[in-house]
C-alpha cells in the first residue's frame, strides 16, 4: 500500500507555546467505518535521523455519520466590503459547516 497524503520534510519554526495546525488535504480516505494511522516524525533542525515518532489512530466515519450536501451551492450574495462578505446557500440535514477566506498571492 502507497502513501496516500503526505507532508515532507517541511521546516518548522517556533517558540515557546506556539501551536501548528498542518492540513493533509486530498487523502482520498475511503467512507465506511475504517481505520488508518497517521504517522509523524519529528526531527530537530541538525537533521541526524534521530528524532522521534508518533502515531495517531484516525477513523474515518461511516456513510450515515458523514451524508450531508449542499441543496444549494454557496454563493456571494452582494458584493464583498470592507468588512467581509455574505454567503447563501441551503443544506439537505443540519450540520457544522467550516469555511474562511484567504487572500490570493
Amino acid at each position: 500500500s502507497s502513501i496516500a497524503c503526505a507532508r515532507d520534510g517541511e521546516k518548522i519554526y517556533t517558540t515557546a507555546d506556539d501551536v501548528i495546525d498542518l492540513e493533509f488535504i486530498f487523502c482520498r480516505f475511503k467512507r465506511a467505518p475504517i481505520s488508518y494511522t497517521m504517522i509523524v516524525y519529528l526531527e530537530d533542525m541538525n537533521d541526524m535521523y534521530d528524532g522521534i515518532v508518533y502515531t495517531l489512530p484516525i477513523t474515518v466515519a461511516g456513510v450515515a455519520e458523514v451524508d450531508n450536501k449542499f441543496l444549494w451551492r454557496p454563493y456571494i450574495t452582494g458584493g464583498p466590503t470592507i468588512d467581509g462578505v455574505e454567503v447563501t446557500f441551503e443544506t439537505q440535514f443540519s450540520g457544522y459547516l467550516w469555511g474562511g477566506v484567504a487572500r490570493e498571492e
